[in-house]
């Protein structure tokens, strides 16, 4: 970390984090707009995959098209029996309920004891936001 801005106040990092963020939005924004004039300029139009355009002076751009693909649980379950089994696409995830290792942890930590076991909880990066209060 920088030694001048670890002993700056809080108020100045404050301002100093919503400042950095500004620009970081209005940068994304204006890349956003690049991004989406260079796939116009190089005719770049699949619905899904991608391609590798090589340019002049050494630039090499490379786009890819997916789609997002959204199941609604409540129709699978109507048509699930109708579609065999090796053709269901379709997975089933198993996750840890963080809300459930919290309840073990303070409610029953036996059960949270066998269960740690199996589940490794890593601290998450620390999130922060920052507004300027209206002054009075």
């Amino acid at each position: 970390m920088n030694a001048i801005i670890k002993t700056q106040t809080p108020e100045l990092l404050a301002q100093l984090w919503h400042t950095h963020k500004m620009q970081e939005e209005y940068a994304k924004k204006k890349r956003y707009e690049v991004e989406n004039a260079l796939i116009e300029a190089l005719g770049f139009d699949k619905p899904e995959g991608s391609k590798t355009f090589r340019l002049s002076e050494g630039w090499k751009v490379t786009c890819k098209a997916s789609s997002s693909y959204k199941l609604d649980e409540k129709i699978w379950a109507e048509i699930a029996e109708e579609i065999p089994g090796y053709c269901r696409p379709v997975k089933v995830k198993i996750e840890v309920d963080q809300t459930g290792v919290k309840w073990l942890k303070d409610n029953d930590p036996a059960i949270w004891a066998k269960c740690a076991q199996a589940i490794t909880v890593t601290p998450s990066k620390v999130g922060i936001s920052v507004q300027k209060m209206e002054e009075k």
